[in-house]
């Protein structure tokens, strides 16, 4: 339907408190598709650590090069 839509239809984020086996996740403050504030306002489970670098953009996907909505890689 809508972006509002997919994200409540496939978000993990109700979940990342009732993960019971140790678990890292991995984000950054420029991902330009989630952002850091959801990850940071997410209740977290006492076996997840959040692990936030500033730079890395979405996945990780280091380039000099801007991305196409002109955000760093």
């Amino acid at each position: 339907k809508n972006r509002e839509d997919y994200y409540q239809s496939c978000s993990t984020w109700n979940l990342l408190s009732h993960i019971t086996v140790p678990t890292i996740v991995l984000t950054t403050t420029d991902d330009p598709f989630v952002s850091y504030g959801h990850y940071a306002e997410a209740k977290l489970s006492a076996t997840v650590h959040l692990h936030v670098e500033e730079f890395g953009g979405h996945i990780g996907d280091l380039s000099k090069a801007n991305t196409p909505f002109g955000s760093k890689r």
